[in-house]
Protein backbone atom coordinates (compact mmCIF):
# COMPACT_ATOMS: atom_id res chain seq x y z
CA UNK A 1 0.00 0.00 0.00
CA UNK A 2 1.25 3.69 -0.89
CA UNK A 3 0.67 6.76 1.13
CA UNK A 4 0.50 9.74 -0.05
CA UNK A 5 -0.11 13.17 1.80
CA UNK A 6 -2.76 15.75 0.70
CA UNK A 7 -0.15 18.50 -0.36
CA UNK A 8 1.26 15.93 -2.61
CA UNK A 9 -0.05 15.20 -5.96
CA UNK A 10 -1.07 11.92 -6.49
CA UNK A 11 0.53 12.29 -9.50
CA UNK A 12 3.94 11.70 -7.39
CA UNK A 13 2.85 7.88 -5.87
CA UNK A 14 2.46 7.08 -9.26
CA UNK A 15 5.82 7.74 -10.31
CA UNK A 16 7.28 6.06 -7.29
CA UNK A 17 5.46 2.89 -8.48
CA UNK A 18 7.15 3.28 -11.97
CA UNK A 19 10.16 3.56 -9.88
CA UNK A 20 9.92 -0.15 -8.14
CA UNK A 21 9.02 -1.47 -11.55
CA UNK A 22 5.83 -1.64 -11.63
CA UNK A 23 3.36 -0.58 -14.56
CA UNK A 24 -0.50 0.15 -14.17
CA UNK A 25 -1.30 -3.23 -14.13
CA UNK A 26 0.17 -3.86 -10.23
CA UNK A 27 -0.45 -0.51 -9.16
CA UNK A 28 -1.42 -1.22 -5.22
CA UNK A 29 -3.84 0.95 -3.23
CA UNK A 30 -3.28 4.71 -2.59
CA UNK A 31 -4.43 6.40 0.41
CA UNK A 32 -4.58 10.20 0.28
CA UNK A 33 -4.03 11.32 4.22
CA UNK A 34 -4.00 14.53 6.03
CA UNK A 35 -0.76 16.11 7.76
CA UNK A 36 -1.58 13.77 11.07
CA UNK A 37 -1.50 10.44 8.88
CA UNK A 38 -5.39 9.88 8.87
CA UNK A 39 -7.22 9.00 5.61
CA UNK A 40 -9.02 11.40 4.09
CA UNK A 41 -12.74 10.40 3.02
CA UNK A 42 -13.40 7.26 4.38
CA UNK A 43 -16.24 5.91 3.02
CA UNK A 44 -18.86 5.96 6.94
CA UNK A 45 -22.21 4.73 7.76
CA UNK A 46 -24.60 7.71 6.43
CA UNK A 47 -22.65 7.60 2.98
CA UNK A 48 -23.97 6.58 -0.46
CA UNK A 49 -21.59 4.53 -2.54
CA UNK A 50 -22.45 4.33 -6.05
CA UNK A 51 -20.06 1.77 -7.84
CA UNK A 52 -19.38 2.60 -11.38
CA UNK A 53 -18.31 -0.35 -12.92
CA UNK A 54 -20.19 -2.63 -15.27
CA UNK A 55 -17.78 -5.11 -16.38
CA UNK A 56 -19.45 -7.82 -14.27
CA UNK A 57 -16.67 -10.00 -12.83
CA UNK A 58 -13.64 -7.17 -11.37
CA UNK A 59 -16.42 -5.36 -9.06
CA UNK A 60 -17.23 -8.59 -7.13
CA UNK A 61 -14.85 -9.19 -4.67
CA UNK A 62 -14.98 -5.04 -4.10
CA UNK A 63 -18.61 -5.10 -3.42
CA UNK A 64 -18.52 -8.25 -1.00
CA UNK A 65 -16.12 -6.02 0.86
CA UNK A 66 -18.41 -3.50 1.62
CA UNK A 67 -21.78 -5.39 1.86
CA UNK A 68 -21.25 -9.55 2.73
CA UNK A 69 -20.78 -8.99 6.23
CA UNK A 70 -18.89 -12.81 6.19
CA UNK A 71 -16.31 -11.03 3.92
CA UNK A 72 -13.24 -12.57 5.50
CA UNK A 73 -10.09 -12.09 2.67
CA UNK A 74 -8.74 -8.88 4.80
CA UNK A 75 -10.36 -6.64 7.75
CA UNK A 76 -13.47 -4.57 6.84
CA UNK A 77 -15.88 -2.81 8.86
CA UNK A 78 -19.60 -3.72 8.63
CA UNK A 79 -21.84 -0.73 7.87
CA UNK A 80 -25.18 -0.54 9.25
CA UNK A 81 -26.45 2.26 7.00
CA UNK A 82 -25.13 1.99 3.60
CA UNK A 83 -26.53 2.52 0.23
CA UNK A 84 -24.35 0.98 -1.99
CA UNK A 85 -25.86 1.23 -5.27
CA UNK A 86 -24.06 -1.22 -8.04
CA UNK A 87 -24.96 -0.59 -12.05
CA UNK A 88 -25.82 -3.85 -12.72
CA UNK A 89 -26.55 -7.32 -11.46
CA UNK A 90 -23.20 -8.94 -11.93
CA UNK A 91 -24.02 -11.65 -9.20
CA UNK A 92 -26.78 -13.32 -7.81
CA UNK A 93 -25.95 -12.37 -4.69
CA UNK A 94 -26.16 -8.73 -4.74
CA UNK A 95 -29.52 -9.33 -5.96
CA UNK A 96 -31.34 -7.20 -2.65
CA UNK A 97 -28.64 -4.55 -3.32
CA UNK A 98 -29.79 -0.92 -4.91
CA UNK A 99 -29.39 -1.31 -8.94
CA UNK A 100 -28.71 1.17 -11.37
CA UNK A 101 -29.78 -0.22 -14.43
CA UNK A 102 -32.01 -3.62 -15.04
CA UNK A 103 -30.09 -6.18 -16.83
CA UNK A 104 -30.85 -7.32 -19.85
CA UNK A 105 -31.21 -11.16 -19.93
CA UNK A 106 -30.39 -12.86 -23.19
CA UNK A 107 -32.21 -16.20 -24.44
CA UNK A 108 -30.58 -18.82 -26.48
CA UNK A 109 -27.21 -17.83 -26.04
CA UNK A 110 -24.48 -20.69 -27.62
CA UNK A 111 -23.75 -22.43 -24.12
CA UNK A 112 -27.92 -22.61 -23.16
CA UNK A 113 -28.63 -24.05 -26.98
CA UNK A 114 -26.16 -26.89 -26.84
CA UNK A 115 -27.14 -27.66 -23.05
CA UNK A 116 -30.63 -27.73 -23.62
CA UNK A 117 -30.03 -30.64 -26.27
CA UNK A 118 -28.78 -32.96 -24.32
CA UNK A 119 -24.84 -32.12 -25.04
CA UNK A 120 -22.06 -31.81 -23.04
CA UNK A 121 -19.46 -28.41 -22.95
CA UNK A 122 -16.74 -27.03 -21.39
CA UNK A 123 -14.89 -24.18 -20.62
CA UNK A 124 -11.19 -23.55 -19.96
CA UNK A 125 -8.67 -20.61 -20.07
CA UNK A 126 -6.54 -19.20 -16.74
CA UNK A 127 -7.43 -16.95 -14.05
CA UNK A 128 -6.86 -13.77 -15.81
CA UNK A 129 -9.74 -14.54 -18.51
CA UNK A 130 -12.37 -17.04 -16.76
CA UNK A 131 -14.93 -14.36 -17.13
CA UNK A 132 -14.66 -14.37 -20.93
CA UNK A 133 -15.45 -17.67 -21.42
CA UNK A 134 -17.98 -18.41 -18.25
CA UNK A 135 -19.49 -14.95 -17.59
CA UNK A 136 -19.55 -13.21 -20.78
CA UNK A 137 -19.91 -15.80 -22.83
CA UNK A 138 -23.20 -17.05 -20.80
CA UNK A 139 -24.55 -13.97 -21.82
CA UNK A 140 -23.68 -11.87 -18.81
CA UNK A 141 -24.61 -14.20 -16.32
CA UNK A 142 -23.03 -16.19 -13.28
CA UNK A 143 -24.72 -19.44 -13.91
CA UNK A 144 -23.72 -23.23 -15.36
CA UNK A 145 -25.75 -25.34 -17.49
CA UNK A 146 -26.23 -28.49 -17.05
CA UNK A 147 -23.86 -30.89 -18.40
CA UNK A 148 -21.33 -27.79 -18.72
CA UNK A 149 -17.82 -27.81 -16.77
CA UNK A 150 -15.42 -24.79 -16.17
CA UNK A 151 -12.19 -25.24 -15.87
CA UNK A 152 -9.54 -22.82 -14.57
CA UNK A 153 -5.93 -23.24 -14.28
CA UNK A 154 -4.20 -20.09 -11.93
CA UNK A 155 -2.37 -17.60 -13.57
CA UNK A 156 0.99 -16.74 -12.49
CA UNK A 157 1.37 -14.66 -9.34
CA UNK A 158 3.89 -12.32 -8.17
CA UNK A 159 6.20 -10.36 -10.50
CA UNK A 160 5.10 -8.73 -13.61
CA UNK A 161 3.19 -10.45 -16.57
CA UNK A 162 6.20 -9.09 -18.71
CA UNK A 163 8.83 -11.36 -16.95
CA UNK A 164 6.84 -14.94 -18.17
CA UNK A 165 4.22 -13.59 -21.05
CA UNK A 166 3.51 -17.55 -21.65
CA UNK A 167 1.53 -16.98 -19.08
CA UNK A 168 0.14 -20.31 -17.85
CA UNK A 169 -0.42 -21.57 -21.55
CA UNK A 170 1.34 -24.77 -21.47
CA UNK A 171 -1.04 -26.33 -18.38
CA UNK A 172 -3.84 -24.79 -20.14
CA UNK A 173 -2.93 -26.40 -23.11
CA UNK A 174 -1.97 -29.74 -21.12
CA UNK A 175 -5.41 -29.59 -19.91
CA UNK A 176 -7.72 -28.89 -23.02
CA UNK A 177 -5.73 -31.99 -24.70
CA UNK A 178 -6.69 -34.53 -21.86
CA UNK A 179 -10.36 -32.83 -22.95
CA UNK A 180 -9.66 -33.93 -25.91
CA UNK A 181 -8.70 -37.20 -25.68
CA UNK A 182 -12.01 -38.07 -23.77
CA UNK A 183 -14.03 -36.68 -26.27
CA UNK A 184 -17.14 -36.45 -24.21
CA UNK A 185 -17.90 -32.82 -24.94
CA UNK A 186 -19.88 -31.29 -27.90
CA UNK A 187 -18.19 -27.92 -27.54
CA UNK A 188 -14.89 -27.19 -25.88
CA UNK A 189 -14.12 -23.27 -25.52
CA UNK A 190 -10.62 -22.20 -24.60
CA UNK A 191 -9.16 -18.57 -24.26
CA UNK A 192 -5.42 -18.29 -24.81
CA UNK A 193 -5.05 -15.01 -22.44
CA UNK A 194 -1.77 -13.96 -23.46
CA UNK A 195 -2.14 -11.96 -26.44
CA UNK A 196 -4.68 -9.17 -24.56
CA UNK A 197 -2.45 -9.94 -21.81
CA UNK A 198 0.44 -9.03 -22.72
CA UNK A 199 -0.84 -7.08 -25.38
CA UNK A 200 -1.00 -4.14 -23.07
CA UNK A 201 1.96 -3.91 -22.17
CA UNK A 202 4.66 -1.74 -23.78
CA UNK A 203 7.21 -4.58 -24.09
CA UNK A 204 8.01 -5.77 -27.57
CA UNK A 205 10.68 -8.65 -26.30
CA UNK A 206 7.40 -9.61 -24.30
CA UNK A 207 5.34 -8.74 -26.70
CA UNK A 208 7.13 -11.42 -29.45
CA UNK A 209 7.65 -14.10 -26.51
CA UNK A 210 3.47 -14.04 -26.42
CA UNK A 211 3.48 -14.71 -29.98
CA UNK A 212 5.65 -17.66 -29.93
CA UNK A 213 4.26 -19.24 -27.51
CA UNK A 214 0.49 -18.81 -28.40
CA UNK A 215 1.62 -19.85 -31.90
CA UNK A 216 3.35 -23.40 -30.12
CA UNK A 217 0.37 -24.31 -28.46
CA UNK A 218 -1.85 -23.49 -30.70
CA UNK A 219 -0.15 -26.39 -33.14
CA UNK A 220 -0.36 -28.79 -30.25
CA UNK A 221 -4.18 -27.92 -30.29
CA UNK A 222 -4.67 -28.45 -33.45
CA UNK A 223 -2.65 -31.64 -33.12
CA UNK A 224 -4.90 -32.93 -30.43
CA UNK A 225 -8.10 -31.97 -31.91
CA UNK A 226 -7.90 -32.77 -35.31
CA UNK A 227 -6.60 -36.08 -34.30
CA UNK A 228 -9.83 -36.57 -31.88
CA UNK A 229 -12.38 -36.01 -34.53
CA UNK A 230 -12.82 -31.84 -33.63
CA UNK A 231 -13.75 -29.66 -36.11
CA UNK A 232 -11.05 -26.25 -34.66
CA UNK A 233 -12.36 -22.92 -34.55
CA UNK A 234 -9.83 -20.29 -34.12
CA UNK A 235 -11.28 -16.67 -34.14
CA UNK A 236 -11.41 -13.85 -31.38
CA UNK A 237 -13.24 -10.87 -30.78
CA UNK A 238 -10.63 -7.83 -31.08
CA UNK A 239 -6.95 -7.24 -32.37
CA UNK A 240 -4.22 -5.74 -30.19
CA UNK A 241 -1.15 -7.69 -30.35
CA UNK A 242 -0.84 -7.55 -34.07
CA UNK A 243 -0.10 -3.40 -33.62
CA UNK A 244 2.84 -2.30 -31.47
CA UNK A 245 3.01 0.68 -32.76
CA UNK A 246 0.91 3.60 -33.31
CA UNK A 247 0.80 6.03 -36.68
CA UNK A 248 2.61 8.59 -34.30
CA UNK A 249 5.09 5.87 -33.45
CA UNK A 250 4.02 5.79 -29.87
CA UNK A 251 3.36 2.37 -28.15
CA UNK A 252 0.18 0.70 -29.60
CA UNK A 253 -1.25 -1.33 -26.12
CA UNK A 254 -4.67 -0.54 -27.05
CA UNK A 255 -7.60 -2.80 -28.63
CA UNK A 256 -7.63 -2.52 -32.32
CA UNK A 257 -10.41 -2.11 -34.84
CA UNK A 258 -8.60 -4.34 -37.38
CA UNK A 259 -10.90 -6.78 -38.63
CA UNK A 260 -10.06 -10.78 -36.93
CA UNK A 261 -10.11 -14.07 -39.00
CA UNK A 262 -12.73 -16.65 -38.63
CA UNK A 263 -10.35 -20.11 -39.21
CA UNK A 264 -12.28 -23.18 -39.87
CA UNK A 265 -10.04 -26.49 -39.41
CA UNK A 266 -11.54 -29.84 -39.97
CA UNK A 267 -10.40 -33.11 -38.61
CA UNK A 268 -7.70 -36.02 -39.81
CA UNK A 269 -9.37 -37.91 -41.96
CA UNK A 270 -11.24 -35.37 -43.93
CA UNK A 271 -14.66 -33.95 -43.25
CA UNK A 272 -17.08 -32.22 -45.99
CA UNK A 273 -16.22 -28.81 -44.86
CA UNK A 274 -18.68 -26.13 -44.26
CA UNK A 275 -18.86 -23.50 -47.04
CA UNK A 276 -18.28 -19.74 -44.98
CA UNK A 277 -19.36 -16.68 -46.37
CA UNK A 278 -18.10 -13.40 -47.02
CA UNK A 279 -18.52 -10.52 -44.95
CA UNK A 280 -19.27 -12.39 -41.48
CA UNK A 281 -19.45 -10.56 -37.90
CA UNK A 282 -18.73 -11.76 -34.43
CA UNK A 283 -22.62 -12.66 -34.47
CA UNK A 284 -22.34 -15.23 -36.68
CA UNK A 285 -19.56 -17.34 -34.74
CA UNK A 286 -22.22 -18.77 -32.80
CA UNK A 287 -24.85 -19.95 -34.83
CA UNK A 288 -21.73 -21.18 -37.38
CA UNK A 289 -21.25 -23.29 -34.31
CA UNK A 290 -24.53 -24.76 -34.15
CA UNK A 291 -24.29 -25.66 -37.73
CA UNK A 292 -21.00 -27.54 -37.75
CA UNK A 293 -22.59 -29.80 -34.40
CA UNK A 294 -25.88 -30.19 -36.60
CA UNK A 295 -27.90 -28.43 -33.81
CA UNK A 296 -30.53 -25.96 -35.30
CA UNK A 297 -29.86 -21.89 -34.62
CA UNK A 298 -32.45 -20.21 -32.32
CA UNK A 299 -34.61 -17.44 -33.75
CA UNK A 300 -32.42 -15.15 -31.88
CA UNK A 301 -29.37 -15.62 -33.81
CA UNK A 302 -28.23 -14.47 -37.06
Amino acid sequence: MLITQEDKPIIESIKRFYKQGLTDYHFGPVVLVDSQGKPIGKVKDGDAVIFCCRRGEREIQLTRAFVDKSFNEFSTKNFKELDFVIMKLYHEMFKNLPLAFKSVSLKNTLGEVISKSGLKQARITESEKFAHVTYFFNGGENRLFPGEVDIEIPSPKGGSFEEKPELNISKVTQKLSKLLNQGEHALIAVNFANGDIIGHLDNRHANIKCAEAIDKHLGITLQASRSQGYMTMITADHGILEKMVSSDGSPSVSHTTNLVPFILIPPKGGSEMPTLKDGGKLADVAPTILEVIGLPKPQEMT
